[in-house]
């Protein structure tokens, strides 16, 4: 939380002073904001430790992944995350699509996809590749998915 008393997403390392004896003297605590949106979207973590993602329009690329996904890994403290995304409105690139499948499983342990009433076309292309390997269900709506995705905290 900043000063003014909004939210914000950030990390926020503590490191133990030591002295010559190897006894801790003290504290040092650094913060850093994140972006909570990058060209894949926008993404948040609620207060469980879920990562949520909403997808964008603009084209979902194995760079723009890439991106996304080394903000994600220098902020994981405890292994893989539990996901619930939205691709609804996703553009999904060839190059992207083979990029999820080589490494999606060094990041998630378990994903959540909402979708409306009906499938949409990109869940419905992306969902094959994490069943397989992954607990992977689809839901229509956020709270059901988080229900869910709970058992894999």
């Amino acid at each position: 939380m900043r000063k003014n008393s909004t939210i914000f997403l950030g990390k926020i390392e503590i490191t133990a002073v030591k002295n010559e004896d190897n006894t801790v003297v003290g504290f040092t605590n650094t913060a850093r904001e994140l972006p909570g949106e990058v060209p894949t979207g926008q993404f948040w973590f609620d207060t469980d430790g879920i990562l949520h993602g909403l997808a964008t329009s603009h084209m979902q690329t194995a760079e723009n992944l890439n991106y996304y996904r080394e903000i994600i890994k220098d902020n994981l403290t405890n292994g893989k995350l539990c996901c619930i995304t939205d691709l609804r409105e996703a553009t999904l690139s060839e190059e992207g699509l083979q990029y999820t499948k080589d490494s999606f499983d060094q990041f998630y342990k378990a994903i959540a996809f909402v979708t409306g009433s009906k499938i949409d076309e990109n869940t419905a292309r992306v969902f094959p590749i994490f069943e397989s390997k992954i607990p992977s269900k689809i839901f229509t709506s956020r709270e059901e998915a988080k229900v869910w995705i709970k058992q894999y905290l």
